[in-house]
């Protein structure tokens, strides 16, 4: 608001101008607020969406070792041989400590989110893992009776300094 020099503002206009500028500043005050609950709002549906992604992992993963045991135990009421009922047997055993461990690791993963375990970690030697991991499928394919070819392409990105280490890994394996 502008006068001439000679004419001052009078109260109640001081104090409109006042009052609007509060309401701007409340206007404001409140565009930051909704813009702040919509950015909280985008993330909680992001969280949400993982949350949806991971329970529909954990109930594939664990429905998975319990089909390959129901599978076991049909084929071991079938088996002629005592050789076939103990290979069934350890299908079974097998499936069944899949399933304690992963159990286990929800467990564990729920203390970590209490935050009352504290986070071990351990190097994994890739040449006594692998084969726990390919294990299940050459057992499934011999009783299908079908053949297993492994042709994995395994393709990282690496920076200059881990060549050497990757080199010797591969040469190892």
């Amino acid at each position: 608001m502008f006068k001439p020099k000679e004419q001052m503002f009078s109260e109640s206009e001081v104090r409109l101008v006042e009052q609007v500028a509060n309401q701007c500043a409340i206007a404001i005050r409140q565009s930051r607020l909704f813009q702040a609950a919509q950015a909280q709002i985008q993330e909680l549906k992001q969280l949400h969406q993982l949350k949806d992604d991971f329970l529909n992992t954990v109930s594939h993963e664990l429905r998975t070792p319990i089909s390959n045991m129901k599978i076991a135990i049909h084929l071991l009421k079938l088996a002629a041989t005592p050789e076939r009922s103990q290979q069934y047997l350890e299908i079974l055993q097998a499936e069944c400590a899949k399933e304690v461990n992963l159990i286990n690791d929800l467990l564990d993963l729920q203390r970590l989110e209490a935050q009352h375990y504290p986070v071990a970690t351990e190097t994994i030697v890739l040449q006594s893992w692998i084969p726990d991991v390919v294990s299940p499928f050459l057992a499934r394919s011999a009783i299908a009776s079908s053949t297993f070819r492994s042709r994995f392409r395994l393709t990282f990105r690496q920076s200059p300094q881990t060549a050497a280490f990757w080199s010797g890994f591969w040469q190892n394996c």
